[in-house]
């Protein structure tokens, strides 16, 4: 996933005769380049073609595909290009960069692919949606913890500010009253 190199991934087709699911009509998978015209799938997972949100996806026939088609694209509006190999080219790292305010202080290149480098890793290794990357509760969070750490002006303790499932758990009913 490096900067400045869009065609580092792609969703390529389902390519199965019988596809198990009419999600493969929308969906494909996506695939890192390896090599000049050569790429591999990056097995677990589905993209839109649309809009490359991407999902956790099994293919050993345990019906994983039963949320894809739930899916509400956000650019389902919008052509699609395709190239005539029927592959969406799309630089991941379009996804992944955070948007900043115009007062805000930019982040180094280094800084922002450490942090990418970070969620992505997270994302992978825990399963999760890369649209979680645009909740607007982890935006809301972050800036928080941002904010925190410029009224400190130093270092904050990281176990000072993640919580546990069970606080969570707790904190939901106290909100809720």
């Amino acid at each position: 996933m490096t900067i400045g190199e869009p065609k580092e991934y792609k969703i390529i087709n389902n390519d199965q005769k019988h596809l198990s699911s009419p999600a493969w009509t929308k969906f494909g998978f996506p695939a890192k380049r390896v090599g000049d015209d050569a790429y591999r799938r990056i097995d677990g997972f589905a993209s839109c073609f649309n809009c490359k949100s991407t999902y956790s996806y099994q293919s050993d026939g345990s019906g994983s595909t039963k949320h894809l088609p739930r899916h509400i694209c956000s650019k389902a509006s919008l052509s699609t290009t395709v190239s005539a190999a029927n592959i969406v080219e799309a630089p991941i790292d379009k996804f992944t960069q955070p948007k900043t305010a115009s007062s805000s202080i930019k982040l180094s290149i280094q800084d922002s692919m450490k942090i990418r480098d970070e969620f992505t890793k997270w994302f992978c290794s825990s399963i999760r949606s890369f649209n979680m990357i645009t909740d607007p509760g982890l935006k809301d969070t972050l800036q928080i913890i941002v904010d925190m750490y410029q009224k400190y002006r130093g270092s904050i303790d990281i176990n000072d500010v993640l919580v546990s499932a069970t606080a969570i758990s707790t904190n939901v009913a106290k909100l809720a009253h």
